[in-house]
């Protein structure tokens, strides 16, 4: 009995250590290809107002559950967390737009929580995106 309960909670152990973390990709190391298959259209401003601006087809649009905004100091510190809102057009695609006013001296990166997408790569214990926006040093 005390043998059995031993393997038990060893075995309880593994399987709590094996729970895999979700992955968020950078989209932006993504090939050309890929992120075409993902279905994704990404415009960023590198200039004085840095900004990034997303659509995401409706085939895509679908898999999506939700955005977040990070701003973080220079310790990589979190700031400020901000659940976005992703504005629906009538074609059923996404889209959001996020600028930066203000030099920040830390970083900023919005997270896509979203699904697989039919036709795009699989990735091992996919949960969304992560895009990283810059911001011009004071």
């Amino acid at each position: 009995m005390k043998s059995t309960f031993i393997a038990l909670c060893i075995s309880s152990l593994f399987l709590l250590s094996a729970r895999a973390e979700l992955q968020f990709p950078d989209f932006a190391k993504l090939s050309p290809a890929d992120q075409q298959a993902w279905g994704y259209t990404v415009n960023i401003n590198k200039g004085a107002n840095p900004g990034l601006g997303i659509t995401i087809s409706p085939k895509a649009a679908k898999a999506c559950q939700g955005a977040r905004l990070y701003i973080r100091d220079e310790q990589h510190r979190t700031l400020a967390e901000v659940n976005t809102g992703l504005t629906r057009s009538p074609d059923g695609s996404l889209s959001i737009s996020i600028s930066l006013q203000e030099p920040l001296r830390g970083s900023s990166e919005l997270i896509i929580y979203c699904g697989h997408v039919d036709g795009a790569p699989i990735t091992r214990n996919f949960g969304g995106f992560t895009f990283r926006l810059s911001s011009p040093q004071p």
